[in-house]
């Protein structure tokens, strides 16, 4: 059976379409202009991935598409993302689902996924933004793995229903899963407004714990810098990635602010780099040398090349291994920036294989690879436990390896000593002192620091 989506200047009519497995939809482009039909999330759409036209569709043509997998399908006009439909296949729909309780029975990932966005979303408009935070926190202790995007999607939620005045101040929650808020609700104020307004709104006082201020105002200029990268880019910038971002870093360039300079233009590396990870626009990276990029850049900007390159080494070329990222960081083992850029990277690559690795298992091989590697592998470690570890309590199994009989005491001294450093940008004074008594006083120099 094929059934028919318009979409024109209002968006897609019907918005919501009921359909049975292996219907076929239409979508009938009556615009004047293109339009790009895909799956959730923008601009991964990863929740259904065959479900994007994968280019534009010029007006007055369309594209058929058939729906081969039951569920509950949130799409979006990639080009204008804000304009929303709904595909309802079959006769399970994950957005009826009212509680954590119902989407936990749902076994398909993709539709998992879009029953706690529709839970934290509808949490946040009807009970507000601490509520919001709280369900987030909440899933995220028994989703560790997509901490990370559900923050972003709190962020995005957060823009619609607050953010048009961005007159939001968050607390010490728009930290956890390594500040996927800012960059949800960042991206969002890019797509509505302009660089000056976005700059304006990050010096601002946006944090209502005074002080995590600047942490918190640093994170959203990375945010800014995420959502300073066209989704689409202009077609002009299509097989010319240096071109886009020769652009954007004299934006970044522009802020009166050196540290959030820094911080703008890691976002923009990141968005890039996430083109080319996924070979769109004609955007691809050097599989052989993936840094090959960051040469091109200045002295100034290449660290902040590497660190968005980096945590995606274990996955290039499909073997995932500690050994395949460690020939690929030789690439770099001259530079001055080589630890913090090995850190990154077998940080991501611990993180991605948590739940098939043993953390101490992790470090025994890691430390094995040698010089100049085996300095990364402790921090890395720890980093990985604070990105994907319970909100608000991911110190306590950084402190239960640092505890570890099997770390020698230099090994200990490190890990104490990147727990606290990691800590400090984490959690108020108060907090950082109680994590401190649980250290053993051998070790708590770093905390009077």
């Amino acid at each position: 059976l094929e059934q028919t989506v318009i979409y024109d200047e209002k968006g897609f009519s019907p918005s919501e379409l009921r359909i049975l497995i292996g219907d076929t939809v239409k979508f009938i482009n009556n615009s004047d202009g293109t339009f790009w039909p895909a799956s959730d999330p923008h601009p991964s759409h990863i929740t259904y991935g065959e479900f994007d036209s994968k280019a534009p569709i010029e007006s007055k043509n369309n594209w058929n598409f058939k729906f081969n997998k039951e569920g509950t399908f949130i799409y979006h006009d990639h080009l204008h993302p804000s304009y929303k439909g709904k595909i309802i296949v079959g006769n399970k729909d994950a957005l009826s689902s009212v509680n954590k309780s119902d989407c936990l029975k749902i076994n398909d990932r993709g539709q998992q996924n879009t029953c706690w966005e529709s839970l934290l979303e509808n949490t946040l408009n009807t009970n507000g933004l601490d509520a919001g935070f709280r369900l987030f926190a909440d899933i995220a202790q028994s989703q560790p793995e997509e901490c990370h995007q559900l923050a972003h999607n709190l962020g995005t939620f957060a823009y619609r229903a607050y953010g048009i005045g961005n007159n939001i101040k968050v607390g010490q929650e728009s930290s956890y899963c390594g500040y996927g808020f800012w960059h949800g609700f960042m991206e969002k104020i890019m797509e509505n407004s302009d660089f000056e307004h976005a700059v304006k709104f990050c010096n601002s006082n946006i944090s209502s714990v005074p002080e995590l201020l600047i942490q918190d105002q640093l994170n959203c200029f990375h945010g800014l810098g995420i959502g300073l990268v066209p989704d689409p880019p202009l077609t002009k910038y299509w097989n010319k990635p240096q071109p886009l971002i020769d652009d954007l870093l004299s934006k970044c360039s522009s802020i009166k602010r050196l540290e959030a300079v820094d911080l703008c233009t890691s976002g923009v590396f990141h968005g890039v780099v996430n083109y080319m990870i996924a070979k769109q626009y004609g955007f691809s990276l050097n599989i052989k040398d993936p840094f090959a990029l960051c040469s091109k850049q200045g002295e100034k900007f290449k660290l902040a090349c590497y660190l968005q390159i980096s945590p995606r080494l274990a996955n290039l070329n499909g073997e995932n291994n500690l050994l395949t990222v460690k020939k690929m960081l030789d690439n770099i083992s001259n530079s001055p920036n080589y630890k913090t850029v090995a850190t990154s990277a077998m940080t991501n690559f611990v993180t991605h294989k948590m739940s098939t690795i043993e953390d101490l298992n992790f470090l025994k091989d890691c430390q094995n690879l040698g010089a100049p590697i085996k300095n990364s592998c402790v921090p890395a470690l720890i980093h990985s436990l604070f990105a994907t570890g319970t909100p608000g309590k991911e110190y306590i199994k950084a402190i239960q390896i640092c505890n570890s009989e099997q770390l020698d005491s230099n090994d200990k001294s490190t890990c104490f000593e990147e727990t606290i450093n990691t800590s400090r940008g984490l959690y108020t004074k108060d907090k950082l002192g109680s994590i401190c008594d649980l250290i053993n006083s051998k070790y708590q120099k770093t905390c009077v620091n």
